[in-house]
């Protein structure tokens, strides 16, 4: 069932600042809760499934890249932990944006564009309650199934993230992790910053990491940008790599910016090197420096509304 907590906070995507969503239930099993969630102003119709509200909209400009996007997250959902967690530079990345987030027990956080929930599983310590919120359903139900025998309270959204279907000022706390970069727009990008601002509290801390175009990848000859039209490898159909001072100019057209350093620093994590890469990539994050050198880039950032 979708929680009180939730229905709170949770609105049309097509007009946010209008009121609480009329929920319609349906006989189904307890176990897989279906229904509907209704707008009172426009009427539009949002369908529940397995208990998780689809409130994505169709957007006619980019309506073709989001069903691919969504297609190939639903494809890979079941095998994209298993890559990720292999790869130590990527869960530095990950380990990097959750310290950042400083999550309290008492705190309603959105992981937004979570996917498998990498980073809602470093909170376990913590147990906030937490709005995990991606474009792929099949994400959400892999997420949902592996965290069942944990005493955190996740509530779980299906949308796109330019249009967050919840209420101004509903959240303490606000990640976004690796997905700003996978926008294909500029103005998609500075849209969805306007949308993380939109929905956080004042003075809410919020964290968001994308895809660094840094030293070591230029000198590499990496593309800043890269389009993988029907791509089937469980990477990216675009990708936008930001240098430090491009991403703080993103993250200033809506927040506060904090700081911006790196995360997954080019060091020998395999064996025998691994602990001693791990310490020094942890101490050597907490410099300005680390940008230009990071496989990511980490704002820290906050909400200027009073």
């Amino acid at each position: 069932m979708i929680s009180r907590a939730l229905m709170a906070i949770l609105r049309c995507p097509l007009h946010p600042n209008s009121g609480p969503l009329k929920i319609s239930a349906v006989d189904t099993p307890a176990s897989r809760p279906n229904g509907s969630l209704n707008c009172q102003r426009c009427g539009h119709v949002y369908p529940i499934t397995d208990g998780i509200p689809d409130m994505f909209v169709a957007n006619v400009d980019h309506e073709s890249f989001l069903k691919a996007e969504s297609a190939q997250w639903d494809r890979f959902s079941s095998t994209y932990d298993e890559i990720r967690i292999s790869d130590p530079i990527y869960m530095a990345c990950v380990e990097a944006a959750v310290e950042q987030l400083r999550p309290q027990p008492h705190d309603v956080v959105l992981d937004a564009a979570c996917g498998t929930g990498l980073t809602i599983k470093q909170y376990y310590a913590v147990r906030p309650r937490v709005i995990a919120f991606d474009l792929s359903v099949r994400s959400l139900h892999y997420l949902r199934q592996h965290m069942q025998d944990h005493d955190i309270a996740i509530d779980y959204v299906r949308g796109d993230l330019n249009a967050l279907p919840f209420r101004k000022e509903s959240f303490d706390k606000v990640l976004c992790a690796n997905a700003v970069s996978q926008l294909p727009t500029e103005a998609l990008r500075q849209h969805c910053i306007g949308e993380i601002a939109r929905v956080a509290r004042p003075a809410a801390r919020i964290v968001v990491t994308t895809h660094n175009f840094s030293k070591p990848k230029r000198h590499a000859g990496w593309p800043k940008e890269r389009k993988r039209p029907g791509n089937r490898r469980g990477k990216p159909q675009y990708i936008y790599r930001l240098e430090s001072h491009e991403f703080r100019d993103l993250l200033a057209t809506s927040l506060v910016v904090d700081r911006v350093g790196g995360a997954g620093l080019p060091l020998p994590y395999r064996n025998p090197f691994g602990a001693l890469s791990t310490g020094l990539e942890r101490f050597l994050r907490r410099f300005p420096t680390s940008a230009d050198w990071g496989h990511m880039l980490v704002g820290v950032c906050h909400n200027g509304k009073n």
